[in-house]
């Protein structure tokens, strides 16, 4: 089960000092999860689109067994713009390679005697979709905690831990949201 807490920005956040995933008290390191949002997009005068972002960053405590792969799951689940877009187009292709990758690894390995199959460069680009797929997916499972909104004054946390969710929440009483 997962806790979703939103909490006002414009505070201190006060962490557990525990794993965000376990629970364990020893042998703790930082790591962290970010998330942005944009703020405005106007034409310029040269025909352009000009785009003003902003990026929330937050640090919490996870054990050392955690805290391994942490930052680049972190990175490419970041919740921003160009990530989510990329993200789509890793699901989409992957989706489709899983279910092309019989085909896609027979052209890779096996020479064809009908000379009608898949150019080896879209058996490659299908295979490679589908384990970037597969990894965006454990990316997704490795997280102990994401955020997943972000307003002017306030942010959501998905916690994984609902024991360490409602600790936060008690230690942070007079910034979250109720």
């Amino acid at each position: 089960m997962s806790k979703k807490v939103t909490l006002f920005t414009d505070g201190e956040v006060v962490w557990p000092n525990r794993c965000a995933r376990c629970g364990t008290k020893s042998g703790l390191e930082s790591a962290g999860a970010s998330i942005g949002r944009v703020t405005s997009v106007r034409p310029t005068l040269s025909g352009e689109l000009a785009v003003k972002g902003e990026l929330l960053s937050l640090n919490y405590p996870v054990c050392h067994a955690h805290a391994r792969w942490l930052g680049l799951a972190n990175l490419v689940t970041r919740k921003t713009a160009g990530l989510a877009a990329l993200r789509v187009m890793v699901l989409f292709i992957g989706t489709l390679g899983l279910m092309l990758i019989p085909t896609a690894l027979t052209r890779l390995f096996v020479p064809s005697r009908t000379g009608v199959d898949m150019p080896a460069e879209m058996a490659a680009i299908y295979v490679v979709a589908a384990l970037a797929m597969i990894g965006l997916i454990a990316a997704y499972r490795k997280l102990p905690l994401r955020l997943v909104k972000k307003t002017d004054d306030e942010v959501t946390i998905k916690f994984k831990n609902d024991a360490y969710a409602v600790e936060f929440t008690r230690l942070n009483k007079d910034s979250v949201r109720t």
